[in-house]
């Protein structure tokens, strides 16, 4: 099955996306996991490629995935990805594999099976990363989408800038959940 990138669709289909993740993030029982599983269905990514993360106190603590939600906290002050996101810089890296990171969460998440796949199948090849902001600045959170995969290739189609925007858009809509998500 090709994977077939967000931003070859049209206006109609992104907005249906963010209509389908406004109805989920209106309920008033709405989970973390129900608005990532929407977040991949919008990108088209499996579910173990979406990350959201809540900022809390002067760290970031991982929602979803469920597996992460105990490995730790990320100091708003580190270099991580996360972390410079949350400072409020969207990005993409289509090559995220070759650039050095901290992969203990990556690692974390492969070794509790949350892929249910094989661990070189897993490594991140490539994550575009937003902020989801109140409307008066306030940062509350990240949101991640990556791709894996054993080779840049086989993880898919590289993330666009429209791909960002969509995800940017798709933040604004969380903001108005994220503060009650457990």
């Amino acid at each position: 099955m090709e994977i077939k990138s967000v931003a070859q669709n049209n206006d109609t289909d992104r907005l249906t996306y963010l209509a389908k993740l406004d109805r989920v993030c209106r309920k008033s029982d709405c989970t973390a996991e129900e608005v990532c599983r929407e977040l991949a269905n919008v990108f088209r990514v499996r579910r173990d490629e979406v990350a959201l993360l809540r900022v809390t106190g002067e760290a970031l603590r991982f929602l979803f995935p469920q597996t992460l939600r105990g490995a730790g906290v990320i100091p708003l002050s580190s270099a991580a990805i996360v972390a410079k996101t949350a400072a409020g810089r969207s990005m993409i890296f289509n090559n995220f594999a070759q650039i050095r990171h901290l992969a203990v969460f990556e690692i974390a998440a492969i070794r509790q099976g949350d892929s249910g796949i094989g661990q070189e199948e897993s490594l991140i090849q490539k994550i575009m990363s937003a902020r989801i902001v109140q409307n008066e600045g306030i940062v509350l959170g990240v949101a991640q989408i990556s791709r894996k995969g054993v080779t840049s290739a086989s993880a898919g189609p590289n993330f666009t800038g429209a791909d960002l925007r969509l995800l940017q858009s798709a933040c604004a809509v969380i903001a108005s959940v994220l503060p009650r998500l457990d």
